[in-house]
């Protein structure tokens, strides 16, 4: 229930931010939070061996930083709707290393290893409950409505689909898949979701980024990749060096 809550923060900070900043351009900031994972991961999950996630995550935020670099003069979003945007990885990465936990993962064994992890269905349908009752309590709070019907016949199809692919369905497959193979290589097999993300922001808004973005956006994905590659991917590059004196 208080990872739902959680999720809350996640989310609405980014649907948020999104009301400012072009998607394609949130897209590559939010991909910051595989690098961070992959960080909390030395203490909360699966330890990585030596400095790489450090490096990797510098490199991640230089890729962002190369995002933000690329937009054209005068067309710069606001500052609070990028600081958003910037908000909702961190709190997306507290969210998967906790998930990460509770499906069962710790230093030495992913959660299908050990006995007592969460079963994924029912984890998603607690945490989707405290999601909307963390909303709804807003609401109330802040006095949005929520009425279902104040919601235009048209917007349903969207919420729908967000509410039940993009959301349940995602959330309870990420959660299983992290079950498996463990919440630092989970947040690195998710690095496919830019490419789609991108691809269909050119299709259905005809946005376009600019070069230095996509150089900014490939920096984030290779620090994710050194960030998760195996030691051995690293040891193997200098075989047979040997210091002067010897």
């Amino acid at each position: 229930m208080l990872l739902g809550v959680l999720y809350t923060g996640n989310s609405g900070t980014y649907y948020a931010g999104l009301e400012t900043v072009p998607v394609s351009l949130a897209t590559l900031i939010v991909y910051i939070y595989p690098a961070v994972v992959a960080v909390l991961s030395l203490r909360y999950g699966r330890r990585l061996e030596g400095r790489r996630a450090w490096f990797a995550l510098g490199l991640a935020l230089v890729g962002v930083a190369l995002a933000l670099g690329g937009i054209p003069a005068g067309e710069l979003p606001p500052i609070s709707g990028l600081l958003l945007v910037i908000v909702s990885p961190l709190i997306y990465s507290v969210w998967i290393v906790l998930s990460a936990r509770l499906a069962g993962e710790r230093r030495e064994s992913v959660g299908e290893e050990v006995d007592g992890g969460a079963d994924a269905a029912a984890a998603t349908a607690l945490m989707m409950t405290g999601t909307a009752a963390t909303y709804w309590l807003t609401g109330l709070a802040t006095g949005v409505p929520l009425a279902p019907a104040s919601i235009p016949a048209a917007a349903w199809p969207g919420l729908v689909g967000v509410g039940v692919v993009a959301t349940f369905v995602a959330i309870q497959t990420f959660y299983a898949g992290t079950r498996r193979i463990g919440a630092a290589q989970a947040a690195l097999v998710s690095t496919v979701e830019p490419f789609y993300t991108i691809t269909l922001a050119a299709l259905l808004f005809g946005e376009t980024l600019a070069p230095a973005q996509i150089l900014g956006g490939a920096l984030i994905i290779i620090g994710v990749l050194i960030a998760q590659a195996p030691v051995e991917a690293f040891s193997s590059i200098r075989p047979g060096v040997r210091l002067a004196d010897e």
